[in-house]
């Protein structure tokens, strides 16, 4: 489909392009996942505990040219504290977003902003070519009308196909996120707690020097196989799974008692599938016990598989152990609940709840003084009004202490 347009519309390799978004965190290096022996004594090295996103927008030509980047950064407004000197970033364009993430307004606003006038003199009035992956806000109806209008032909990547036919993916990306690790590096084993966003920019400034190198680009394009064009590039990459027949199914616990030897049955696609497919695994290692029993010099396809089903072992058993660990958390947290002891409900209405549970009683309230004096019944005067105005002088005074 690439080559179909680009010979269709005559459009030269300096009037292609590719566009993407990358992801940033500031204060982090790049991610990776290590397997340790936990009884091994180490010490290991924490990230700063801020982390910030930031994305950047690139474009690459395929005549190895690179086009100056969108930077958005989280944040309300743009602050100019966070940028470094002009001379520093000829042509750079800064955004903000809430998350610092790309949306439809920032893909319409580099496509007019930063793509149409850097490659607009070039073009000199004939078609481009702009390759991008599937993103929502690449397919905007705005995005999408702009290009119509400006003899600019999208060819959109099939989902899940990026790091293989795109040339940013595939040899520019990695490499910037590598060198950026390493330029921020010194800064993050001061043990600072935050990494500022000028410190960041200034860092990923050196690291796009080092990566977007002219060789670097044209790299990327030839490794995505469009220029030149071979999309053996690709498709050797692709690894097609055996057909379930391919399998002899006559002899599921003997498959190896015939003298033929049948290298479908060892395809290290039966070893390193996900989930691994328990069936085919079975019958591989029957015909690996049968080849050794024979006690002969084991084929090619037989030695290549042990070292293979070894490593399926190791990663069988490791899994099974997190799986192990992830249960026994799983039962504890359970058990931890069935114990709890069930509580009551209380009704809570203008009172405080105490450690038992139950509501604090309430102070009792005295009746006003007057109110005394309304809701007392009337009394005739002598001996009884004594009484009580004698009663009432013993509450007053019993208040009063």
């Amino acid at each position: 489909m690439v080559q179909q347009t680009i010979e269709e519309h005559d459009v030269s390799p300096q009037n292609v392009y590719n566009m993407d978004e990358s992801g940033f965190a500031i204060g982090s290096t790049q991610g990776a996942c290590v397997i340790i022996d936990s009884r091994i004594r180490s010490q290991f090295q924490a990230r700063p505990g801020r982390q910030e996103w930031v994305t950047v927008i690139e474009c690459i030509c395929g005549d190895g040219t690179v086009i100056p980047p969108l930077v958005i950064f989280r944040g309300a407004n743009l602050n100019t504290e966070w940028l470094v000197p002009a001379e520093l970033t000829p042509g750079w364009r800064f955004s903000t977003s809430n998350k610092g993430w790309t949306s439809d307004i920032h893909a319409i606003q580099w496509l007019t902003r930063c793509f149409e006038p850097a490659t607009r003199e070039k073009a000199n009035g004939g078609y481009r070519v702009l390759i991008l992956d599937g993103h929502g806000s690449h397919i905007t109806v705005d995005f999408i009308s702009h290009c119509r209008e400006h003899k600019v032909l999208l060819l959109r990547l099939i989902p899940h196909t990026s790091h293989l036919c795109q040339p940013l993916d595939v040899g520019l990306f990695g490499p910037l996120k590598r060198t950026l690790s390493v330029k921020i590096q010194p800064l993050i084993q001061t043990e600072v707690s935050r990494i500022h966003k000028p410190e960041w920019l200034t860092a990923f400034i050196q690291a796009r020097q080092t990566a977007f190198s002219h060789s670097n680009v044209l790299g990327g394009w030839r490794g995505a196989g469009l220029f030149p064009f071979n999309p053996e590039k690709v498709l050797r990459h692709i690894e097609i799974p055996p057909s379930p027949t391919a399998i002899n199914p006559t002899c599921p616990d003997s498959p190896m008692h015939g003298t033929s030897l049948d290298p479908a049955l060892f395809n290290s696609s039966l070893l390193t599938s996900s989930p691994l497919n328990a069936e085919a695994f079975r019958k591989t290692a029957s015909a690996l016990c049968a080849q050794v029993q024979q006690k002969k010099v084991l084929a090619t396809p037989v030695r290549q598989l042990i070292p293979r089903l070894t490593i399926t072992t190791e990663r069988l058993h490791a899994e099974n152990s997190i799986l192990r660990t992830r249960l026994k958390a799983a039962t504890d947290v359970l058990s931890a609940r069935k114990e709890h002891k069930k509580g009551m409900r209380v009704s809570l209405k203008d009172q405080l709840l105490s450690r038992r549970t139950r509501p604090l009683p309430q102070r009792r309230k005295l009746p006003h003084r007057k109110n005394q004096q309304r809701n007392r019944p009337k009394e005739a005067s002598g001996e009884g009004s004594g009484r009580h105005r004698r009663s009432r002088v013993i509450w007053t005074i019993i208040l009063v202490i």
